[in-house]
């Protein structure tokens, strides 16, 4: 279902090298911005370690950052308006807005 969205993400194959790090959250930092990441501990499309990573570059560059593991969510649940885990992503944006 993913494949090659992070390519079509920045604009296809051609000059994809050119523009990733402008999709790569961590070469972009510091942004000056309040951020949370949401992570289902099953997800095998982006591992635990890729968020635990941005979380801890972010705090050392003075971010503020929060991550949030849910047991037992998969990668896709957290968009999915049905799912639990949804709510929970909306409830931390909701709070960011405080």
């Amino acid at each position: 279902m993913c494949a090659g969205a992070a390519v079509e993400f920045v604009g296809g194959k051609e000059d994809f090298d050119e523009r990733r790090p402008y999709a790569d959250p961590a070469a972009l930092l510091p942004t000056g911005i309040a951020t949370v990441l949401v992570q289902g501990r099953t997800d095998v499309v982006v591992p635990q370690a890729v968020a635990e990573a941005y979380t801890d570059a972010a705090a050392k560059a003075g971010e503020p950052v929060w991550l949030t593991l849910l047991e037992d969510v998969g990668h896709f649940p957290l968009i999915d308006p049905a799912a639990d885990a949804c709510a929970v992503v909306a409830e931390e944006i909701e709070q960011l807005a405080y």
